[in-house]
């Protein structure tokens, strides 16, 4: 995986979330490895909190919820859009994804939160959860993993719309700024530029190669080494997130849009766009907000 680097400025963005809202936040990988966490947790047992708890108790029960994780950020990955859901013991978990060179490459990590929906934690539950892992958690240790429970934040729908749209605007800001950077190869750096400044034209990787000055058959290395991915499949990825974005911010016809990204053909534009997000051109315009964030006001994002 490529080394990230991060600019000081991240970090400041960790704790003033912290300091705003009172929730603690980790940053991750696309892997699911955390980069860093504000606070950081406590290394004392009767300090964690609920899920740490259950960590040192249930080394299984701590592969579960990597194993949940990991899930929703292979989800965020795919969509590259926020992604709230329950964690398989009940609790409500956020992650926003942050884009650096149009690819997903960490993310900010929010939760466990106890809302409405949450079932009572009873004594019959926490060691039903426990037993289920090899540990049947008893007396003074089943007390103090409800207490524990009890003291997760309680954080209902609306506030979490507010939480996801404040990490938003510091997603957009980190990748405008450039304050998280990917130790890419130059000639990685140079093909996504040369990409995204020639969605509109008739390219291949040989005319690519060509502008890059090196060999197809280079070029196709470093992209399948660094990007994961082939010239063709990162060339249509690029066209239909610009698709994307031509639908809900413009009124061009999907005709128009098929040509401007010289697809030959509408009907094939249409598969295509449809085998990529499940959605026809038209069916996506209008289900999809118009005019994505960013831009976000401050009224969107403060209670």
């Amino acid at each position: 995986m490529n080394q990230l680097h991060f600019d000081k400025e991240v970090y400041r963005m960790l704790k003033g979330f912290y300091d705003i809202f009172g929730y603690s936040i980790t940053l991750r990988d696309v892997s699911g490895e955390y980069l860093f966490s504000y606070p950081s947790a406590s290394p004392i047992y009767r300090n964690m909190v609920f899920c740490d708890k259950l960590w040192r108790l249930c080394p299984e029960f701590k592969e579960e919820c990597l194993a949940c994780d990991r899930r929703a950020i292979t989800h965020v990955c795919k969509e590259k859009e926020p992604y709230v859901y329950t964690c398989h013991v009940g609790l409500s978990e956020a992650i926003v994804p942050i884009v650096i060179h149009d690819e997903v490459r960490c993310v900010f990590f929010i939760g466990q939160f106890r809302n409405n929906a949450n079932l009572r934690l009873t004594p019959k539950r926490v060691t039903a959860t426990g037993a289920k892992y090899g540990v049947t958690p008893t007396g003074t240790v089943l007390s103090d993993l409800q207490d524990a429970y009890w003291k997760q934040p309680q954080v209902e729908q609306n506030r979490m719309e507010i939480l996801v749209n404040y990490l938003r605007v510091c997603a957009y800001v980190i990748q405008k700024e450039n304050l998280i950077s990917v130790n890419h190869s130059s000639l990685t750096v140079r093909f996504c530029e040369y990409l995204r400044e020639n969605l509109y034209q008739h390219v291949s990787v040989s005319s690519t190669a060509e502008a890059l000055k090196c060999s197809a058959s280079h070029l196709s290395r470093v992209i399948a080494k660094d990007l994961h991915t082939t010239f063709s499949a990162y060339l249509n990825e690029r066209r239909i997130e610009e698709a994307k974005r031509l639908l809900t911010t413009t009124n061009l016809s999907v005709k128009e849009i098929a040509q401007r990204l010289t697809y030959e053909e509408a009907t094939y534009f249409m598969h295509v766009f449809k085998k990529s997000t499940g959605m026809t051109p038209s069916s996506y315009r209008k289900s999809a907000p118009r005019d994505h964030l960013p831009p976000i006001t401050p009224a969107d994002i403060l209670p």
